[in-house]
């Protein structure tokens, strides 16, 4: 294939395509059964054909240029579409009930919105979401700070970022920048909160704590001007009601995990709905 005049190396895409969505070449090595070094030169095949760097190099973590941000997206979109139709051929559609499980919050405002479009690839095959807490075999299932699973396949999908939040209106007009008379909204016993202080140097000060059972039930009071409550980047993409009154301030609290069956025992459609959530989750998590 060409690329106006230059040759456009289709084998170096799905080893950067691995590069992008892990951040880290040695885990695309290992998922791809190529060597670091393999990984490498393909990536450098591709940015010598498209003349543009696509990986910012200059930290001690990947990340990508925003030419590389482009084109991952573009490639991952390619790669699940050809995964999905190789995956019917001979199959014709895939029929019959595909069970997954995902921590609740999850499940509603992350995972949800996006089911359609897997829905999209196999119209005839029935889905099943639960909760996870273990309770019934799943076909796919997602964990939160969960990876000790005996037996089974776990591939970590992001990591989780947390932040405050809270909406527009909710801080007073002469805000210090600190929690002082403040309303901080709990969804556990206060350890989030507490972990955040600590990760951000802030002080124990005043404040008015509200503890409610659920994150989603913390997100709906912060949404409603409650107060403060503690998001994600996944959780709070595409999410206007709410903003970040600390900025970029980030505080690393865990990692989404996918588990599934030994390769040998996960059925085709286990096999794309797993190929489908590690796409998914890496355009949204990057």
């Amino acid at each position: 294939m060409r690329l106006g005049s230059r040759n456009l190396p289709l084998a170096a895409l799905q080893g950067f395509e691995a590069t992008a969505r892990h951040l880290h070449m040695g885990r695309a090595a290992q998922e791809l059964g190529l060597t670091q070094s393999a990984i490498s030169h393909q990536v450098r095949t591709l940015e010598r054909a498209l003349d543009q760097p696509l990986f910012d190099q200059n930290r001690r973590r990947l990340q990508l240029t925003p030419e590389g941000r482009r084109l991952a997206q573009a490639v991952r979109q390619g790669l699940q579409e050809i995964s999905a139709a190789a995956l019917q051929i001979g199959t014709e559609e895939f029929s019959g009930t595909l069970t997954v499980s995902a921590p609740p919050a999850l499940a509603a405002r992350w995972l949800a919105p996006r089911l359609p479009r897997f829905l999209a690839l196999f119209p005839k095959l029935d889905l099943q979401v639960r909760h996870a807490d273990g309770s019934a075999p799943v076909d796919v299932a997602v964990t939160f700070n969960e990876l000790e699973h005996p037996g089974m396949q776990v591939e970590i999908l992001a990591e989780l970022q947390m932040f405050p939040v809270c909406a527009p209106g909710v801080l007073p007009a002469d805000w210090s920048g600190d929690l002082t008379g403040l309303t901080l909204i709990h969804e556990d016993d206060g350890a989030i909160w507490a972990r955040w202080r600590a990760a951000q140097g802030i002080v124990q000060t005043e404040t008015r704590n509200v503890f409610v059972p659920t994150t989603r039930a913390a997100l709906a009071l912060a949404r409603a001007g409650g107060g403060l409550a503690m998001d994600d980047r996944l959780m709070t993409e595409g999410d206007g009601a709410l903003i970040r009154p600390f900025g970029e301030a980030v505080m690393h609290h865990g990692q989404y995990a996918m588990v599934t069956g030994p390769e040998d025992r996960q059925s085709p459609a286990a096999r794309a709905f797993a190929d489908w959530l590690r796409r998914e989750m890496a355009g949204a998590a990057g």
